[in-house]
């Protein structure tokens, strides 16, 4: 061989090398690439995961009228209560999930802000071991009854679907069981007498007569009723003070197809809702009503009832009556944030020295034209354990950005550093191998 046969040797065993390296260079960012990919998609399937969940909750009745608005009227009712609805979970059944996923969402941080109350609804979404927490934050009470003072009507709020909520059909919704909600359909008139020591007589009238046909006794001042007749005729309602030495208190609901009449100063705590009439009062001293008046057709003058009686809006009172409206609780997301979390096992499994794969991905593919070294694993973990202890450490995590950053980090220079520090192990472990 001649000495020009031995140089183009060397610089085709140079050539080959670089081209080696370059292609491996290659390979390996495009093995990241796909990694990138691959955790990108499993990240955006399970937020898709966490956010269908609320959607689900905010969408199908079985969950949002049945579950959702009952919970959230019982906490408007009786306040703030962990025993009564800290971080209660709906389970959202006959869904399919993956064995890793969660079946269920859960409302949390009931809270007022700026005189609102709002809440928040969290979801878990797990795909391929990587988890994504969603949060949808919502205001639970209908703006409607928030925004237009102590009286609410088409002269304030044009939006016929929410008169239709309320007027079609008129019930209240006992979401407790614990109310008596009296419902009068058959009379021309109907009296509310306060007898005092919070006591109420119900006088129900027909053919004009003077004498009460029914009567109807509670032992509270609190009542519930609807007053309506059927055949679309209106009936006379009318709240009187019988007990002249007591103040005349009356809280509840009360609904009325037709007129509603006050012949005394009463001091009214809750919600008045009149369809297709008026109120008036025969009284010297303006009877208090503390809370909220609903119109609906109403055929009066709407500024007379402000003159004639002492209105003021509540939101404590209004609250506590509003509940049993049909849209008083209309939960409404207006906002969902996205908090990720990778799995303890995913961590664990990532959060490792990066020149472990290096120097693992070198051996295997040095060894593999290597015959003449021997690939038992004693002496493949020999060798890396040589070449990391030359190579500098590089921890990585899973989450997307640093994938980016570690795929920026690695340069020919990079490689060439740990194939030459492999090499070197190889032939130091090949000297002396440690295997029996």
């Amino acid at each position: 061989m001649t000495k020009n046969d031995g140089s183009i040797i060397i610089l085709a065993v140079l050539i080959w090398s670089f081209v080696m390296i370059v292609a491996n260079f290659f390979l390996y960012s495009v093995y990241l690439d796909s990694l990138i990919v691959s955790t990108s998609l499993k990240s955006t399937q399970s937020s898709y995961r966490a956010e269908d969940k609320i959607h689900i909750c905010f969408n199908e009745d079985e969950y949002y009228r049945e579950e959702l608005i009952p919970m959230l009227k019982h906490y408007v009712k009786n306040g703030y209560n962990k025993k009564i609805i800290g971080d209660k979970k709906i389970v959202l059944r006959g869904i399919s999930f993956s064995p890793e996923d969660t079946n269920y969402v859960k409302v949390t941080n009931i809270h007022r802000e700026n005189g609102i109350l709002k809440g928040e609804i969290v979801s878990t979404g797990i795909y391929d071991s990587i988890k994504k927490i969603a949060t949808g934050m919502f205001n639970i009470i209908n703006p409607k009854y928030m925004n237009n003072g102590p009286i609410i009507s088409k002269n304030n709020v044009e939006d016929e679907e929410f008169f239709k909520d309320i007027f079609d059909d008129f019930k209240l919704y006992d979401f407790e069981n614990k109310i008596q909600c009296i419902e009068s359909s058959n009379f021309d008139k109907v009296n509310i007498c306060i007898l005092g020591e919070g006591k109420i007589r119900i006088d129900y009238y027909r053919y004009e007569k003077d004498i009460p046909v029914h009567q109807d006794f509670l032992d509270k001042n609190e009542v519930f009723i609807i007053v309506n007749k059927p055949d679309g005729d209106k009936c006379q309602t009318s709240i009187i003070n019988e007990n002249k030495f007591d103040n005349g208190d009356l809280n509840g609901i009360i609904y009325v197809k037709g007129d509603l009449n006050i012949f005394d100063a009463i001091a009214f705590n809750g919600i008045i809702l009149i369809d297709d009439g008026e109120l008036e009062v025969f009284s010297e001293d303006k009877p208090e009503i503390n809370g909220l008046v609903i119109l609906n057709n109403y055929r009066g003058n709407e500024k007379s009832i402000e003159s004639q009686t002492s209105l003021e809006y509540k939101l404590g009172i209004v609250e506590k009556y509003g509940v049993y409206l049909s849209n008083f609780v209309e939960p409404e997301i207006y906002a969902i944030k996205e908090n990720s979390i990778m799995q303890w096992k995913v961590i664990e499994m990532k959060l490792y020295n990066i020149m472990e794969d290096e120097v693992k991905y070198a051996i295997d593919k040095i060894l593999k034209t290597r015959k003449d070294i021997c690939d038992c694993e004693k002496c493949r973990l020999d060798i890396a354990a040589i070449a990391l202890n030359h190579l500098p450490p590089k921890y990585v995590v899973t989450e997307k950005g640093e994938l980016y950053g570690r795929a920026n980090n690695i340069n020919l220079q990079f490689e060439a550093d740990v194939v030459k520090e492999v090499a070197k192990a190889i032939e130091k472990v090949n000297r002396k191998p440690q295997h029996s």
